[in-house]
């Protein structure tokens, strides 16, 4: 696990923009949740990776990025956003998260390796402005 720093002044949704996030960018465009992620929170988001949207079934991602998907697709965004800004060591520390889709995610630390609901956390507190954001190897489904 990657613990990194960024510069605080960077909302999340900067971060997100910034960095090698594309796929979750387009999601949250399209899920209409901008906004969100440039509010003054706080939050802690748990930023799938790439990888982790190429590992979903064939053509799952392009059905939720249709506007009739758009629904899930929110539900799906806003299952990786929890309210209040949750560094590593708080996450360790707590046996669930609440998600702002109402879903309770499971956090568990084993042999310093942090994973929400199964996902495996592999960059930390990547600090912004309005919170702080995780990168996680899949994508939660809730």
């Amino acid at each position: 696990m990657t613990r990194h720093t960024a510069s605080a002044t960077a909302t999340l949704l900067d971060l997100a923009v910034a960095g090698q996030f594309t796929t979750l960018v387009a999601a949250v465009k399209a899920a209409g949740l901008l906004e969100t992620l440039k509010n003054k929170g706080p939050f802690t988001v748990f930023a799938p990776s790439e990888d982790a949207f190429r590992a979903l079934p064939m053509g799952v991602l392009d059905d939720l990025l249709k506007p009739e998907g758009r629904p899930r697709l929110r539900a799906l965004i806003r299952n990786h956003i929890v309210p209040g800004a949750f560094t590593a060591a708080d996450l360790a520390a707590v046996p669930h998260a609440t998600s702002l889709a109402g879903h309770e995610l499971a956090v568990d630390e084993a042999d310093g390796e942090l994973t929400v609901d199964g996902g495996r956390l592999v960059a930390t507190d990547i600090l912004a402005s309005n919170g702080v954001l995780h990168v996680i190897g899949s994508v939660l489904h809730g």
